[in-house]
Formats: C-alpha cells, sequence, structure tokens
C-alpha cells in the first residue's frame, strides 16, 4: 500500500517552479495557519465561494470560516438549505458556474500536474473549467513522481482514508471518475497553494 514519504525541499521547489510554468501560479507556505492567511486574502469579500468537501480545507479552518463567517457569499450553505433533493441536484449544476472554487488535489505530480479522484465528479467541472477562479491548497506530502504514482497513491491509499471518514455518515466511496490539470490556459485563473505542513489525504 502506497504511504506518503517525506519530500525534501527539492521536490517542494521543484514541484512549485512547475506548476507556475504550467500556468499555476504556486506559493509555498509554512504551516495550515499561513495557508488560511493566505486564503482569505486571496478571494475579494462578497465573492460567491464553493468549498469542495476537504479535509485539507477542514484542517486548515476555512470550512468554518465560510460555514460561520459573513466575508464571503457560502454557495455550499445556499445550496444545502434546500430540501428537495432534485432541487438540490439542478442547484448543485447550475452553481458549479462561481466565482471561486475552493479544494485541495490527490496527488500533484513534480513535472507539475494535479491529479483528481472523485466519486461524483461534483468538484470535476468548476475546477477544469466553469469557475471564474480555483484555488487548491495542497499539503507537500501528496508530491509523487509521475502520474503512475499519483493514480497509485490516489486507489490504494486515498480511498481507504475516505471510506474511514464517510463510512459513519452511512455512505462508501469510491474513484469513479478522474483528472489530471496539466496546465492552465487561463491567465491567473488556478492558483495553488503548496503547504509544507501535512495536509488532508
Amino acid at each position: 500500500m502506497h504511504q506518503d514519504i517525506a519530500v525534501d525541499e527539492e521536490a517542494i521547489m521543484e514541484t512549485s517552479s512547475n506548476l507556475t510554468k504550467n500556468g499555476m501560479e504556486t506559493t509555498v507556505v509554512e504551516t495550515s495557519s499561513d495557508a488560511l492567511a493566505l486564503l482569505l486574502g486571496t478571494i475579494p469579500e462578497g465573492a460567491d465561494v464553493y468549498d469542495m468537501t476537504s479535509v485539507t480545507l477542514e484542517e486548515i479552518g476555512f470550512t468554518d470560516e465560510l460555514k460561520e463567517g459573513t466575508k464571503f457569499i457560502s454557495v455550499r450553505k445556499e445550496i444545502n438549505s434546500i430540501n428537495d433533493p432534485a432541487e438540490r441536484l439542478t442547484m448543485r449544476r447550475r452553481r458549479s458556474v462561481v466565482s471561486y472554487a475552493v479544494g485541495s488535489a490527490n496527488a500533484v505530480t513534480r513535472d507539475g500536474k494535479l491529479v483528481f479522484g472523485s466519486y461524483s465528479g461534483s468538484q470535476l467541472a468548476p475546477y477544469a473549467f466553469t469557475a471564474d477562479n480555483v484555488v487548491l491548497v495542497i499539503g507537500a506530502q501528496k508530491i509523487v513522481g509521475d502520474l503512475k504514482s499519483a493514480f497509485i497513491r490516489i486507489e490504494e491509499y486515498v480511498v481507504g482514508l475516505e471510506e474511514n471518514r464517510v463510512k459513519p455518515l452511512g455512505t462508501h466511496t469510491e474513484v469513479n471518475k478522474t483528472m489530471v490539470i496539466g496546465k492552465e490556459v487561463v491567465k491567473g485563473r488556478l492558483r495553488v497553494i503548496l503547504v509544507r505542513e501535512r495536509l488532508g489525504f
């Protein structure tokens, strides 16, 4: 089974540089507190923000900030206020067009590619195209050598941890849809905050 391996400084800086070369402006920070401060400072007050389900966002405190704060318009709060399941699903699809989509990735390769695995695919459209802006907070332990290693990490490591997280909630997970972002062609649209501290899985 794949396990997270400590990543050295050379790998972190090489990955950051290659992400930026691939059109994904990347900033390396030390801690979760630094990541939260940078994330909050990146999004303008009053923006509509869709936070994708993410252990990383929970760990840095952004999930609670968005849920309880008033600085931003929480799209997730808006969606969850709808009781009818069919209406809620329709709104989820409509709101994939959003000013800011915020989340994480399951793996990032040293040559600057972001890799995602998903049960439903709900976060993939905003990341790939429909969101005006995307900000991803990624723990440096998710850095891997290549795409093959990225998919091994997702299948053999991430899925098990996610299953343990959601099982008490009465559901389960599996990887039904995957996506690789190799380059971002819209300048300034996608930003990565790469954190030296271990975050998420």
